[in-house]
């Protein structure tokens, strides 16, 4: 997961809207260089005053998640994910941070439900497989745990190398 900047906008997946008003474009600047600088609770008070003044912004939540979510304020996370794919439900990327929010919750199924959705909208994304493997595996589901580690090994990639590399060293 990481912060969606203005330059990596057109980049992300092409069915996505984009932040028209240029107070949240300059709101995702500022947040991210505030981030950078380790300045997390800050970069939020910039979302948080972004969100209050511009019209409804997918990206302005889907940030903010990020940083709630960096800060370990899952709950947080979680809404602001809620409000990112309500606005922007084509977000497979949003639908995969929005299932690692609500299995660091606890919510194993409702996890399950989410990375099902980022699999659905985007398949040959194999890390969401591997994802939701772990969920399977906190619901107690291995056979579905398992077949979804079969998937993701198809989708052999620069994300899912590193995120066996995390799981193998932790």
């Amino acid at each position: 997961m990481a912060p969606i900047t203005n330059e990596s906008l057109p980049y992300i997946y092409p069915k996505q809207a984009y932040p028209t008003s240029i107070k949240a474009r300059l709101a995702l600047g500022e947040a991210s260089n505030l981030a950078a600088l380790g300045q997390r609770e800050k970069a939020i008070a910039v979302l948080d005053d972004a969100i209050r003044s511009d019209d409804p912004n997918p990206y302005l939540y889907y940030n903010r998640g990020y940083y709630h979510s960096l800060e370990a304020n899952f709950e947080k996370a979680i809404l602001d994910y809620q409000s990112c794919l309500g606005l922007e439900p084509h977000n497979p990327t949003a639908w995969n941070c929005y299932g690692y929010v609500l299995a660091r919750s606890g919510q194993h199924y409702a996890a399950i439900r989410a990375y099902s959705q980022a699999i659905d909208q985007h398949p040959s994304e194999g890390a969401q497989y591997f994802l939701r493997a772990a969920s399977f595996l906190l619901a107690g589901d291995l056979t579905c745990m398992l077949a979804d580690i079969d998937a993701g090994k198809l989708w052999n990639g620069v994300v899912q190398r590193r995120l066996i590399g995390e799981v193998l060293d932790s």
